[in-house]
């Protein structure tokens, strides 16, 4: 009973995703990622991989910013605390607004996208918004992860 529960909601996630809200139109960008004022390491390389996958996908590249663009849709990542174990969310029930956040481990320093030294830790860390960026990316965006780094990575 509880998988049919989580099926029906996953449909309408998608339903919602793919019928509502367009990221990007006729290869322009027609969402931004947000990112806040002090985003989390995980946040920060979480909008990384957002912005190059879709890139790679559409060959469109989405802003990151500090606040949402106007007549853009907002990628929200982020900016929740949570409790508990790792986890990550994906809520769009607003149908206006993509939220991507997770339980993150309080690290604040930049990240350079160019330099893997500056990633979040994945051991005895906690990543829930950058494991939200992959799942968004796997459910409704067509990608699948099958090891670390471009060519394990597959996209239609």
């Amino acid at each position: 009973m509880r998988s049919f529960f989580v099926l029906i909601l996953m449909s309408v996630i998608s339903t919602v995703l793919c019928g509502e809200i367009t990221l990007v139109e006729n290869g322009q960008a027609r969402a931004s990622i947000v990112l806040g004022r002090r985003p989390t390491k995980s946040a920060q390389l979480g909008a990384f991989e957002l912005q190059h996958h879709l890139k790679l996908l559409t060959g469109a590249v989405l802003a990151i910013e500090e606040a949402p663009i106007a007549g853009m849709t907002p990628i929200i990542l982020g900016g929740q605390e949570m409790e508990g174990g790792e986890c990550s969310v994906i809520d769009s029930s607003s149908g206006e607004t993509v939220r991507l956040y997770g339980k993150d481990s309080p690290l604040h320093e930049r990240v350079d996208y160019g330099d893997p030294a500056t990633f979040p830790p994945y051991q005895f860390s906690y990543n829930g918004t950058l494991f939200a960026v992959y799942d968004f990316l796997e459910r409704f965006c067509g990608f699948r992860f099958y090891g670390l780094g471009e060519q394990h990575t597959t996209f239609q």
